[in-house]
């Protein structure tokens, strides 16, 4: 539960543990020559969905921010950071001892800014990222209408469509790009605020085709 609420919202919950349960299944050891391709497709396909929910929720809980951004920032910090060390850390000696990888001053000093160690903590680096950037949405966020969030969500969709895009037109997907500051997961954190904000309820006779929608879309661009 997040600081502030005065009742448990049990449906995110429910999202975290479905979340979970996908990223266990994304990463669970599998014997790359016996397992069969499709198989192998399907989960990655199925269980990749966990990545966004988790930023997903992280959006709706955080935003807009109620509280300084230094308040905001001792708080949320502190639960990710010191775990986020001594993990760091762990992971480097381990790989000094069982590879015999050189603990370099480089790797030390970079961990601020990327993941050392293991590159399995670029999530943590990730949701940092957004923690910082949660201040910044939020003074935008109470200043802006609907429509102008369904606009920014509207252009980040678009950036999400470039892998289909591309083979019709051609696109500048480097940073260059006129959407590139319009892509990445700032988007999904965006996107659980606004299905907060402003829930939508879906009519079953919509739910099979867009069910097929999202289910063709990744099997087209694996194609």
């Amino acid at each position: 539960m997040e600081h502030g609420q005065m009742t448990r919202e049990v449906h995110y919950d429910v999202l975290r543990i479905l979340a979970c349960l996908m990223i266990v299944a994304m990463h669970a050891p599998l014997p790359g020559s016996e397992a069969d391709g499709v198989f192998l497709s399907a989960l990655s396909f199925l269980t990749a969905l966990g990545i966004g929910l988790f930023f997903m929720v992280s959006g709706a809980l955080l935003l807009p921010v109620k509280t300084g951004g230094g308040t905001f920032f001792k708080r949320r910090f502190l639960k990710v950071v010191i775990p986020t060390l001594v993990w760091t850390l762990f992971y480097i000696v381990c790989n000094a001892w069982l590879k015999g990888e050189p603990v370099t001053l480089r790797s030390l000093l970079s961990i601020p800014f990327s993941a050392q160690g293991n590159p399995v903590l670029w999530f943590i680096y990730t949701l940092c990222g957004l923690y910082m950037l949660a201040p910044i949405m939020s003074h935008w966020l109470r200043a802006a209408s609907r429509r102008g969030v369904e606009f920014y969500l509207g252009l980040w969709v678009l950036s999400l469509c470039y892998p289909l895009l591309k083979y019709a037109i051609n696109i500048d997907t480097f940073d260059t790009g006129i959407l590139y500051y319009f892509s990445g997961y700032a988007g999904y954190f965006l996107l659980g605020y606004y299905l907060k904000t402003y829930p939508q309820r879906l009519s079953f006779r919509w739910l099979l085709p867009a069910l097929v929608v999202v289910l063709a879309v990744p099997i087209v661009c694996k194609l």
